[in-house]
């Protein structure tokens, strides 16, 4: 299934773009217009949009489930299991980073774990930030890596410090891991 949208830059223009017609010649593919007010044309009365994403779950070509919302981010399409190939964010280090932090504030299972630290691996080397770093040092402390998870925290607070971050919370992770140590 393909799915297609299509952005008007101009709500003067909207009228003339969808009667030109274009999207009925699309084949496999479902045609939704979420901000097209009230002329019958669209969804806005169903699913009362403006213009934010329709985004639609199909499970063996039925409609599973329904989304309309701007805070749709792609790491939650592998986070709930709709999407099961990694490589669709593979080359975002935000979300590869949102999904590590996910596993770690949710899972305790060691081969989950270590998946998420494959993944804020990448994160950081697609783009290092405090975010990701911290994450890294949470996972490392979660597995037992202590030695390690304190080098990594000490230096996500340096990248804190370069940008003005807050950094309270790497810090009571610096503290928990010498508790342990």
């Amino acid at each position: 299934m393909n799915l297609i949208t299509i952005n008007v830059d101009n709500e003067e223009n909207r009228e003339d773009v969808l009667d030109e017609g274009h999207h009925l010649d699309w084949d496999k593919a479902l045609n939704f217009h979420a901000n097209i007010n009230e002329d019958g044309k669209g969804f806005d009365n169903v699913f009362n949009v403006t213009s934010a994403p329709l985004v639609l779950y199909l499970v063996d070509g039925m409609i599973s489930d329904a989304v309309v919302s701007y805070s749709l981010y792609p790491y939650r399409l592998i986070q709930t299991e709709r999407i099961n190939d990694i490589n669709f964010v593979w080359n975002s280090s935000r979300d590869l980073n949102s999904l590590a932090w996910s596993h770690y504030k949710n899972e305790d299972d060691e081969n989950e774990l270590a998946e998420a630290i494959e993944w804020v691996t990448r994160s950081i080397d697609l783009d290092q930030t405090y975010s990701n770093t911290d994450t890294y040092a949470a996972l490392l402390f979660k597995t037992g890596e202590y030695t390690k998870s304190l080098k990594v925290a000490k230096e996500a607070i340096e990248i804190a410090k370069e940008n003005d971050d807050d950094y309270s919370t790497t810090t009571d992770l610096i503290n928990s891991v010498i508790e342990k140590l």
